[in-house]
């Protein structure tokens, strides 16, 4: 966040880019239209407040990728970037607070009709509700 905002925006909008070392990036993962979430909740006592935040969404299917993923975010510190509906693009996690693995269930159904994938929600910490980010998404590997 900038050392100086000049504005109530500038308090929880990030514009810098996010710089990954040496073959990292994003990884971009399908979610299923109305089941992405993102939640900041006020926790604390007064004059000690934060910020809990929380991300959840339904990945469909039984893919090996991703199932992987979801093996990869079993206890990772990592970041999500979120778009909502107007274009804005959320953050959830940072470096000192990383997005941890709240709860994660894959289900394979029972019945034809029943509905198979993973249902994921991940949690962070921070001193500002979720934050906007408006810099670039790098999905390629970093050089």
């Amino acid at each position: 966040l900038p050392a100086a905002p000049a504005s109530l925006s500038d308090l929880v909008t990030i514009s810098d880019d996010i710089v990954f070392n040496t073959g990292k990036k994003f990884h971009k993962l399908y979610v299923t239209m109305d089941t992405a979430e993102v939640k900041s909740e006020s926790v604390g006592e007064v004059d000690g407040k934060s910020f809990k935040h929380s991300v959840e969404f339904f990945h469909p299917g039984s893919k090996a990728e991703a199932l992987g993923f979801m093996r990869k975010m079993n206890n990772s510190n990592m970041i999500f970037l979120i778009p909502e509906v107007d274009g804005t693009v959320k953050l959830v996690g940072s470096p000192e607070f990383p997005a941890k693995l709240g709860t994660g269930t894959h289900s394979s159904g029972k019945a034809t009709e029943d509905r198979r994938g993973m249902n994921i929600m991940m949690q962070s910490k921070g001193v500002t509700p979720a934050i906007i980010y408006t810099g670039n998404i790098q999905l390629t590997p970093a050089p």
